[in-house]
């Protein structure tokens, strides 16, 4: 069957939400599993991205809605541990933990 450029582009958009929801509840399952093991807001959270399985591109988008709610969000690259985003807390989002000291 014939797909118009307004089909595919519908059907992308569709396919890249669908990813962007698994990839940000699997990053939320992480994050909120370091954050209890610490104590705090402020550590940085390594996902690899072969931890992802979407696309580039999602990747990207979910990266963004990340930093526009407040994460710092860096990738980092190297032979020895491969391809991973740290993920840590704006300075102005946090209070440095989470328990009543």
């Amino acid at each position: 069957m014939v797909v118009s450029p307004k089909q595919l582009e519908e059907r992308v958009k569709q396919k890249v939400s669908q990813e962007a929801e698994m990839l940000e509840r699997k990053i939320d399952e992480m994050l909120e599993r370091q954050i209890m093991a610490r104590g705090s807001t402020n550590s940085s959270i390594w996902i690899d991205s072969e931890f992802s399985g979407v696309t580039p591109y999602t990747v990207q988008v979910v990266i963004e809605k990340y930093k526009t709610f407040g994460w710092d969000v860096k990738y980092h690259s190297d032979q020895r541990d491969g391809a991973s985003y740290e993920f840590k807390v704006k300075h102005d989002f946090h209070d440095g933990g989470i328990y009543d000291r």
